[in-house]
């Protein structure tokens, strides 16, 4: 599909410069799940947990901080490559990351998990929400559930200072870089 491929380039080509972020970030704490995610999950020690489409790692290292057995899945290679490294970096042994297109990926993958977890931003590039449902139960354990938390990344290009003071100003470029 030619929308797939097209989204698969245009995140390749910042997959350095996201590694480069995170790996500061998360290095220094200020790259930390939002409230209501870390709220809403709880106590994830001893949990399994994939996480879909999951960039270059960096929220999946936090799920496997947080005590869980975490496995990443991204479309991108170069995401994959420098989520594996961003791990490895930090020393994360309880991550492992899956390079894998979401809408193929119950055709190739078997484990169920206690949680299949989405975060920001990753929905509204997938062209069958039918199929990345299945794709959601046939991933998940019978007593395990699905946890999203969304929103468009266009969001994150203002400056959310100054929208309280209802002053739009252009933060970052799109796609977020």
């Amino acid at each position: 599909m030619k929308e797939i491929e097209s989204n698969k380039h245009a995140w390749g080509q910042i997959s350095e410069d996201h590694y480069f972020h995170f790996k500061k970030t998360l290095l220094d704490g200020s790259h930390r799940l939002n409230k209501y995610i870390q709220s809403d999950l709880g106590d994830l020690s001893g949990k399994k947990i994939i996480h879909l489409q999951c960039n270059t790692g960096a929220d999946t290292i936090l799920l496997a901080r947080m005590g869980a057995s975490a496995v990443g899945v991204d479309l991108v290679p170069d995401n994959i490559l420098y989520a594996r490294k961003l791990a490895n970096d930090l020393n994360v042994s309880n991550v492992s990351f899956i390079e894998s297109d979401i809408m193929e990926f119950m055709d190739k993958h078997n484990e169920e998990y206690d949680v299949v977890f989405v975060s920001e931003g990753a929905i509204g590039w997938l062209p069958d929400l039918i199929k990345w449902g299945k794709t959601i139960k046939h991933l998940l354990r019978e007593d395990g559930y699905f946890y999203i938390f969304e929103s468009h990344p266009i969001f994150m290009m203002f400056d959310t200072e100054l929208l309280s003071e209802n002053t739009t100003k252009i933060k970052r470029n799109y796609p977020l870089t």
